[in-house]
């Protein structure tokens, strides 16, 4: 009871350190989420949040959870409850690989389909035994233990061994820009492999070792930038494919921790790792420790500048730029209003802002020059000439005017943008 005590106050510490320039948001199993330790965050083309953790696969909608485990006799469920990596190939199909075989998962249907479910040798386990990767192309591959390298041929619907990397135990595996295909070893060795041949039943080449670092930690690369490698001494590299060169950044993590994850938005890198999350400019070479104290697994830049951070133990952190949260206006913070419910609103070119009530007529919001925040101007009534204090639409109109409907006769139009006070016609 008093470690759990503990670790949950670190988190409180580390976040308010954090939150001056951020809004953060903490979902955990007490919101729905069915385990706290997260190895994979993925949203898909629907912007709908996956999180795959130790136990069972979540999908998020933004307001409830919905968990997928194994179901006993069900062969169209899925195969494993740890989750181990989410991609999406085409519109509406995810792969999801477990700790126990490979998923082909239908949005539609809702139905999963498995693959090397029964294939491993009895009795022998190995953490991380399926790891999957699709390159540009759209193609899809796998990598099974004991088995090796796999392509999946989508008009066949099942995959093809394309005998190589059987005796590889692999890590992780990436593909960059130019197809290759990166594959970290759990010896730390890094090599590089090529493909060719058919759309459906690519070709391989033999795999050559990455030469620039002895042993390598982690590697990850990102759109436009290239390969970012992790050494063991914990030191970042920025490898260039077309030039073939390798460059030292600024970032080392703290007391040699390791990078498990990382997502780039706007030439900023977010750093998952070991020892907590951590922001890595790209332009100015500066770094910024965002969340201290925590082990983190998954990072993903989702839509709308959200951050989603993965942790072990910990949840899932939703990160959203102060700038970037909502401002409530109500009669808690804006004197006489807020007491009838908003019926519409509409924006003029210079930012200010009218409001349609029921009952109480309009509401022109002024936007301040020094905050850029709106500020109540004046509330216009039947007594300024509305036909009825229940207002329906405002519509912006030509030459800086606006058409209001009401409850009243007709339609009124306004003499000019914003409304002052005095008769509308």
């Amino acid at each position: 009871m008093k470690k759990r005590l503990l670790c949950f106050g670190l988190v409180l510490v580390c976040v308010q350190l954090f939150a001056q320039n951020y809004d953060i948001q903490r979902l955990t199993n007490n919101d729905g989420l069915s385990n706290s330790s997260i190895n994979i965050v993925f949203q898909d083309s629907r912007q709908i949040m996956w999180f795959g953790t130790w136990d069972g696969l979540n999908m998020y909608n933004g307001s409830g959870f919905r968990v997928y485990k194994p179901v006993p006799g069900n062969p169209q469920s899925i195969s494993n409850n740890i989750i181990r990596d989410i991609i999406q190939v085409s519109e509406d199909i995810l792969w999801i690989a477990t700790d126990v075989g490979i998923n082909r998962f239908s949005l539609k249907d809702r139905a999963f389909r498995r693959f090397f479910v029964d294939t491993l040798q009895a009795g022998i386990t190995n953490e991380h035994s399926y790891h999957i990767a699709f390159d540009r192309s759209g193609r899809l591959f796998a990598w099974v233990y004991q088995q090796g390298l796999c392509s999946y041929d989508p008009e066949e619907k099942q995959f093809h061994r394309l005998q190589i990397a059987g005796d590889m135990n692999i890590r992780s595996m990436v593909f960059d820009d130019h197809n290759n295909l990166w594959i970290l070893t759990k010896e730390k060795e890094l090599h590089k492999l090529f493909f060719n041949g058919g759309a459906n039943i690519p070709r391989a080449s033999e795999i050559s070792r990455f030469p620039l670092i002895s042993e390598v930690e982690s590697v990850f690369y990102v759109d436009h930038y290239g390969l970012f490698m992790q050494a063991t001494d914990g030191t970042m590299y920025l490898y260039d494919n077309t030039s073939a060169t390798l460059n030292e950044t600024a970032f080392i993590v703290p007391e040699k921790g390791t990078v498990r994850d990382l997502c780039c938005r706007d030439s900023v890198l977010y750093l998952g790792t070991d020892k907590g999350l951590y922001s890595y400019d790209l332009r100015s070479g500066t770094s910024l420790e965002m969340i201290g104290n925590c082990s983190v697994l998954s990072v993903h830049c989702g839509t709308q500048n959200i951050l989603w951070v993965g942790t072990d133990m910990q949840g899932i952190f939703k990160i959203v730029p102060s700038q970037e949260r909502f401002i409530t206006y109500s009669s808690q913070n804006v004197p006489d209003f807020g007491n009838s419910a908003v019926r519409t609103f509409c924006e003029d070119s210079e930012g200010n802002l009218l409001v349609g009530t029921k009952g109480s007529g309009i509401y022109n919001f002024r936007r301040d020059e020094k905050s850029g925040r709106l500020v109540l101007h004046t509330n216009y009534r039947t007594e300024h000439g509305l036909t009825s204090n229940s207002v329906f639409t405002i519509t912006k109109g030509e030459k800086s005017t606006f058409w209001i409907g009401t409850d009243g006769n007709g339609h009124q139009k306004p003499s000019k943008s914003p409304p002052s006070p005095g008769p509308y016609r």
